[in-house]
């Protein structure tokens, strides 16, 4: 579960206090998002705030989202008895997971497409280590744990080598109707296609730079396929 809603606010303006509400968080497409809040009393005049709702999300729906898609998400409000009280609605933008969103996101979200653990970059760092022993006699890759900043000197040349050798050329992003941003290659199909981005070629050293410790600066890596939305919902019961 994610905070996809930033905050739910809740008003008995009525005349009756209300109890065991039922707050129903749903999608469209129906399959992106779900949820739901039970409230035991509103008192009348009340107003409630419930922050950061958990909202359940499908994987397999977003795992297949390939372009941009504008959805809604949608909230409705139930008394005891199944009878809706109100709703409301918001826009919900989802984007494929191999899209930077540009200056339309924090910088930082560059991040979460380095992948690391991708099977091709494994591959590259084995003929690293290849390439670092032919050079100093020693296969180790442990980056600045050695603190021979010469060493670390030489591993990052043995890096640019070995991806060198997959004969990668420059390409233009893949087209798109987005005015900022773009879809990032992911290890696989940079090395598959030998085609990419200087946004591309760029985390690729940057995943193996990750695992031959010679990121020194990074403190966290982390891979993250949903985008969080701020959104506030205000819903008003007569």
């Amino acid at each position: 579960m994610l905070h996809f809603i930033s905050s739910i606010t809740l008003s008995n303006t009525g005349d009756e206090q209300l109890e065991n509400l039922k707050i129903l968080v749903e999608s469209d497409p129906e399959t992106a998002l779900a949820g739901g809040i039970n409230v035991s009393v509103l008192e009348k005049g009340e107003e409630i705030t419930t922050n950061n709702p958990l909202i359940r999300h499908s994987w397999d729906f977003f795992r297949t989202v390939n372009e941009k898609i504008i959805g809604r998400i949608l909230i409705e409000v139930f008394n005891a008895d199944g009878v809706s009280l109100g709703k409301a609605e918001s826009e919900l933008e989802i984007v494929p997971e191999n899209v930077w969103l540009g200056q339309r996101a924090p910088l930082e979200l560059v991040a979460s497409h380095i992948m690391p653990n991708s099977n091709t970059i494994q591959e590259i760092v084995k003929r690293t280590s290849e390439l670092i022993k032919e050079k100093t006699g020693s296969s180790a890759l442990n980056g600045y744990q050695s603190k021979d900043k010469q060493g670390v000197y030489q591993m990052a040349q043995a890096i640019y080598h070995a991806l060198r050798e997959q004969k990668i050329t420059y390409s233009e992003p893949p087209a798109s109707f987005e005015e900022t941003g773009q879809k990032v290659g992911t290890p696989e199909k940079v090395v598959q296609d030998g085609l990419a981005t200087c946004l591309d070629i760029s985390l690729t050293l940057v995943r193996l730079c990750a695992l031959t410790s010679c990121d020194k600066d990074c403190k966290s890596i982390k891979k993250s396929v949903t985008k969080v939305f701020s959104v506030q919902f205000v819903a008003k019961f007569v």
